[in-house]
């Protein structure tokens, strides 16, 4: 195989979890007597981590004091609901098999939360991931490269002999930050002309055609 590592977001690239995260959100607003957001907003509110989620889908007024306490209130709801609706895009996880049974080396980094990043891929994808890691307070988050290289580290394997794989421009930003080939999928959370303002170096909109990019 030309790679010997794969390096994953999660959220829009090996899960569909829109419908959990909104709905995690709008409970908070709805707590709060705020407006709710759409799933189109949260979907370009996504990818920084569940701080930024939810200073962008609050009003702006709110205090640094008051944000902390939502994002608090919000990271315990979301991890009670996180599996209500979210799903792996189709063919992942049989992709994700093969990959594991080819003897690629399969990796996890996402800016979820990290025990919402450990619950989801042990339920989801159980015995497939070497590790995954969330938003740890000891590492920053993408798409500073860190997370990457200690990745890559722990598995023993060198950046060029790696890919990794994401759906936005926090995804591609992190590959190119960490010196790895950046491949975009279309299924996620961003739209086509993101990714190509990125410069990801290769796009599928399928499971099949990220199969032959990782496999051929």
């Amino acid at each position: 195989m030309k790679w010997e590592a794969a390096v994953f977001d999660l959220d829009g690239t090996l899960i569909n979890s829109l419908g959990d995260l909104t709905a995690s959100v709008n409970r908070i607003l709805a707590g709060e007597g705020y407006p709710l957001r759409t799933l189109d907003e949260v979907r370009q509110f996504v990818g920084n981590g569940a701080k930024r989620l939810l200073q962008r889908a609050l009003p702006q007024d709110v205090s640094p004091e008051r944000l902390d306490a939502l994002v608090d209130r919000y990271k315990s709801d979301y991890q009670e609901h996180l599996l209500d609706e979210t799903v792996p895009y189709p063919g992942v996880a049989g992709l994700l098999r093969e990959l594991k049974d080819r003897g690629m080396r399969l990796a996890v980094l996402s800016n979820k939360p990290h025990a919402s990043t450990i619950r989801i891929c042990g339920q989801l994808f159980p015995g497939i991931f070497e590790l995954a890691w969330g938003d740890r307070p000891d590492v920053p988050r993408k798409p500073d490269p860190t997370a990457v290289w200690r990745a890559l580290e722990a598995m023993g394997v060198p950046k060029e002999k790696a890919v990794y794989i994401g759906d936005s421009e926090t995804d591609i930003r992190t590959a190119r930050n960490a010196g790895l080939y950046a491949v975009g999928v279309l299924w996620g959370f961003r739209d086509k002309g993101v990714l190509e303002a990125e410069q990801a170096q290769v796009l599928c909109t399928t499971a099949g055609e990220l199969r032959k990019v990782l496999l051929d």
